[in-house]
């Protein structure tokens, strides 16, 4: 085989994978021809996509290319409003939050803020990912995930029911990992708060003169916002709405809150223990040795078998009141 056959073969193979949004690759560069040239722009072009890949979800761009976010079959003519697309599915949502994050980080440098909001984000993004979540917007102090809302069709039973086992489990984890960091960092805690719902939610797809922004949104994402706002009046860490309780409360030990108020009406709420069963037991645990410079130990006395078995042991672990954090050094 020539040499200008087989570079031209690991040409279109890189391109092939850059396709498939796989950027983690390097062609070889040893001459200035042309097939050189458009190895080195390759190579250059998968590094400016790999640094693009850290900040947007591998799912969105897939979908777009798939042309499913657009959701209508021709374009708005000149002259109307920029398309907005949105097919509502069942989609559960999970709010993470640092609880009183200024008040707690009041007189900190704002180098020392993004030190303990990046700590926060990359513990919970994580344990979402590792039980099958996506990540989908931060805001401020917060974070939110979901699961289901990238499936064509509205989930199954069974389906629905595995979103919200797994949004559950994710909240634990997190709980789990950043009670390991606060021990890790030393000194006063950080409190964070945890919000879960299911309902229907959708990608609205907005084009702003060749720019566009995705996120999710509809009446899950507005349930579940409110329904985390109930923690700091409730003095727990993890509450759900109704609809998951009633799907998913004989895996995990929960307690009813007192009612609280969604889209201003009564709803029932209700706290989040620990985990019940086996089988999300050993899901949990996985998830949690696979975190790496995690205390397995320190953060299976948060969630686990080892972890609350009562709400009362819930608020004595993580309801301390609100202190100071430790900065980096």
């Amino acid at each position: 085989m020539s040499s200008l056959k087989k570079q031209l073969e690991n040409i279109q193979d890189a391109v092939d994978s850059m396709i498939d949004l796989d950027f983690d690759i390097r062609l070889p560069v040893k001459s200035r021809t042309e097939a050189g040239v458009l190895a080195w722009t390759l190579n250059n072009l998968a590094e400016v996509y790999r640094q693009f890949d850290r900040f947007s979800n591998k799912e969105i761009a897939l979908l777009e290319m798939d042309d499913t976010l657009r959701g209508f079959a021709s374009p708005y003519p000149d002259g109307l409003p920029p398309p907005v697309s949105c097919r509502y599915k069942k989609t559960t949502v999970l709010f993470c939050n640092i609880r009183s994050f200024e008040a707690q980080t009041k007189g900190l440098k704002p180098t020392e803020k993004l030190f303990l909001l990046n700590g926060f984000f990359e513990r919970a993004a994580l344990a979402a990912r590792l039980l099958d979540g996506y990540v989908d917007k931060i805001t401020g102090d917060k974070i939110m995930m979901h699961w289901g809302a990238f499936r064509e069709e509205d989930p199954s039973a069974n389906e629905a029911r595995t979103d919200m086992i797994n949004a559950l489990l994710a909240a634990l984890a997190a709980r789990a990992a950043l009670y390991d960091w606060n021990r890790e960092r030393g000194g006063p805690p950080l409190r964070f708060s945890f919000g879960i719902g299911t309902g229907r939610a959708c990608f609205p797809r907005f084009d702003l003169n060749g720019m566009f922004e995705v996120g999710l949104t509809g009446p899950a994402v507005q349930t579940v916002w409110q329904c985390e706002a109930h923690t700091k009046t409730e003095a727990v860490d993890i509450l759900m709405t109704e609809p998951v309780w009633r799907a998913v409360s004989r895996f995990f030990v929960t307690e009813e809150a007192p009612p609280g108020t969604i889209n201003g009406k009564p709803a029932r709420l209700f706290i989040l223990v620990n985990v019940r069963d086996k089988r999300s037991s050993k899901r949990l645990y996985t998830a949690l040795s696979r975190m790496s410079g995690l205390d397995l130990d320190t953060a299976l006395s948060a969630a686990g078998p080892r972890g609350p078995k009562t709400l009362d042991e819930v608020r004595a672990a993580f309801d301390a009141p609100p202190l100071v954090p430790t900065p980096p050094n």
